[in-house]
């Protein structure tokens, strides 16, 4: 599920890749805990991208502030 939700992440299928990260977050928590390396990994990687978005969307901003 992981590797599915990685893939669909570069595809048209962002939302459906969200679900299934969360997914993926809150049975690892339940089955492996909070503080598994395979969990505090999947949370940096949602953490990472949550970043990522934060950065564009300033991005773009930027770019609509110039464009005015």
């Amino acid at each position: 599920m992981k590797n599915l939700a990685t893939t669909l992440t570069g595809s048209v299928c962002v939302c459906e890749a969200k679900k299934l990260k969360r997914e993926v977050l809150t049975l690892q928590k339940e089955i492996l805990g909070l503080r598994h390396p395979d969990t505090v990994s999947v949370m940096d990687r949602i953490l990472g991208q949550i970043v990522k978005f934060i950065q564009t969307a300033k991005g773009v901003h930027t770019w609509l502030e110039a464009l005015m």
